[in-house]
């Protein structure tokens, strides 16, 4: 595995000031309440996190946490804890040991009944299951992850998980300026539960899944965030999320949460998700 990075597609240099929902100040132009329950991150240190919770466009809590759960789509009350399955930390000879048999949650189905996983094996090994019986039905999927990010995946449908896998026949990212840059060489791949591929994509840097849509990250020359619907067309942006409305919301390049349109929704935003 290339590089670990924790993952709700964090953006860099957000400022720190309150975050909250966007008034309607002169010269900027917001979207309407968006309904269902939007959860906001802001990233306060380099481990720890501000979540805050937007229900039908109002703040109803700021909680600061280390790795908020995975929360599923329909049904925001089925939780997933950001902890080690099938394995844990040991300590001996002085250090602390990681079963490779380990697995990390990355990915939670809409309504909660499936979920996956990355292996702590060093080899970005993907790993499906049914959230009620984790043990009993775990799954490795024939395909690597070279990195450890919830951008790499996500659930199109409650049997289906869009994964950006390791592929070689995709062209390696290199900035303009030669400056280092490692962004996964990887390509949508559609897996069933079974661990069987059922369907490819483009070669991308990352993907956002939502009732059934996906949003594509790629990057331009200087690694600035591009986000595609269809992986042809790119804007400038980083996809967060879907809201119910089947909307996508971006975070921009000044750190704001928007939707397609620009219109802002919140400021100050490292990452984004939404529940009914």
């Amino acid at each position: 595995m290339r590089h670990l990075v924790w993952g709700l597609v964090l953006t860099a240099g957000c400022a720190a000031t309150a975050l909250a929902v966007a008034p309607g100040s002169p010269g900027v132009q917001t979207v309407e309440p968006i309904k269902g329950t939007l959860y906001v991150v802001r990233s306060t240190s380099a481990v720890r996190w501000d979540l805050v919770t937007i229900r039908d466009g109002r703040v109803v809590s700021t909680k600061r946490q280390e790795l908020p759960p995975l929360a599923a789509r329909n049904r925001p009350q089925a939780l997933l804890p950001r902890q080690h399955l099938f394995g844990g930390n040991h300590f001996g000879n002085g250090r602390f040991y990681t079963d490779t048999t380990a697995c990390d949650p990355l990915a939670i189905s809409p309504n909660g009944v499936n979920a996956a996983c990355l292996r702590s094996d060093g080899h970005g090994t993907l790993t499906v299951f049914r959230v009620a019986h984790p043990t009993e039905t775990q799954e490795n999927v024939p395909v690597t992850v070279g990195e450890f990010s919830r951008r790499m995946m996500g659930f199109v449908s409650e049997g289906r998980l869009a994964v950006v896998t390791d592929d070689e026949s995709c062209p390696f990212f290199r900035r303009a300026d030669r400056r280092f840059a490692e962004e996964p060489q990887g390509r949508v791949k559609i897996v069933d539960m079974t661990g069987k591929t059922v369907g490819s994509g483009p070669c991308v840097h990352g993907l956002v899944a939502g009732d059934g849509k996906l949003a594509y990250l790629q990057h331009d020359a200087m690694e600035r965030p591009l986000y595609s619907l269809d992986g042809r067309t790119w804007s400038q942006g980083t996809p967060a999320t879907f809201a119910g409305s089947g909307s996508l919301l971006v975070i921009d390049e000044r750190g704001d949460l928007v939707d397609t349109q620009g219109r802002l929704v919140t400021r100050d935003v490292s990452a984004a998700f939404w529940t009914r």
